[in-house]
């Protein structure tokens, strides 16, 4: 059964740290299922919502530590904010910052990590971390996006879902609605692309591989290198996060079947895809298929679109399908 039409209202709030700090390929897997979404920036001073005045949380990373409540004063006022929607059973995701926030939310602590990790690395999916539902997806040992220097503790009650070589916990999962990740799934090629263009960057990465190695980071040119192989994986990811949210019900069947979906994909066939967007807003895209993925959340299609971004979509999701040639 569907959500009543007051609970669809209810956006999911993205919590915006910094403003490189932006929801990249998770915004694309909440706006291709419909996710109605709302962002604030508490750096700003932006004020947090009450927790009746939303579904569930997205929490992004951001450069300011998570133990620094001194220097920010919003660090307590989304803690709080993360135990009311835990309280209240909403959806809740913490990515890099917002991981360690939610770690410290639910009773646990955060320092620094035993190393630096920056750049696109492996990590070690557990024996839980392959059943579930979100990061199962992305198989055994995904290579995704990582820039943190402190790490989370479990909370208790918390399953971990992955690790890292230098990282012991990357991920982990309480009950069935709430995640925090140490890594970015959210991370694709022209997110990366944007923190390598920062001004002072390049140096600051510099400095941070004279420190750590170059076994935990790797310097610009590699980490843009690796971007369009390491993102398939965020994709993979961020397509079960976006479901988390999913308060509507399925179409119940695609508009084309799945064998029609992989011609399409082996012949590189130039594609108009249609769907409903957040806010019941119609989306029309030009490109063509990279992939097609089944996973617990369902069967989707990624999609390029013309200017090179990767849309998660899930195939009973697209209202049309209309190859151009």
């Amino acid at each position: 059964m569907g959500a009543t039409k007051d609970e669809r209202r209810k956006p999911i709030l993205i919590v915006q740290h910094a403003p490189h700090e932006h929801p990249a390929a998770v915004r694309r897997a909440l706006e291709s299922q419909g996710i109605l979404t709302r962002w604030i920036h508490p750096y700003q001073g932006e004020v947090y919502p009450k927790p009746s005045e939303i579904a569930g949380l997205i929490s992004l990373g951001g450069p300011m530590g998570a133990n620094d409540e001194t220097d920010h004063l919003w660090v307590r006022q989304e803690i709080k904010l993360m135990r009311e929607c835990v309280d209240a059973d909403y959806p809740v995701v913490g990515i890099c910052l917002g991981g360690q926030l939610l770690a410290r939310a639910m009773g646990s602590r955060v320092e620094r990590n035993e190393a630096h990790e920056v750049g696109w690395f492996p990590i070690d999916v557990t024996e839980e971390g392959r059943k579930d539902p979100i990061l199962g997806a992305a198989g055994s040992n995904p290579t995704v996006y990582h820039w943190h220097g402190d790490t989370f503790h479990l909370p208790p009650s918390a399953v971990l879902l992955a690790r890292s070589k230098v990282c012991p916990r990357q991920a982990y999962r309480i009950g069935e609605k709430i995640y925090g990740f140490q890594f970015h799934p959210e991370a694709d090629h022209q997110l990366v692309g944007e923190w390598l263009n920062i001004e002072g960057v390049t140096e600051e990465i510099h400095l941070t591989q004279k420190a750590h190695g170059t076994k935990t980071v790797q310097d610009a040119k590699t980490q843009r290198n690796r971007a369009p192989k390491g993102e398939k994986a965020s994709l993979k990811i961020t397509a079960g996060i976006g479901s988390l949210f999913r308060r509507m019900g399925c179409r119940g069947h695609a508009c084309a079947t799945f064998e029609q979906f992989e011609r399409w994909a082996t012949g590189r066939t130039t594609l108009i895809i249609e769907f409903e967007g957040s806010a019941r807003k119609h989306m029309q895209l030009r490109g063509r298929i990279q992939a097609l993925l089944t996973v617990t959340a369902g069967s989707f299609v990624i999609f390029q679109e013309e200017n090179t971004l990767l849309w998660p979509i899930r195939m009973t999701d697209l209202a049309k399908v209309t190859p151009t040639g």
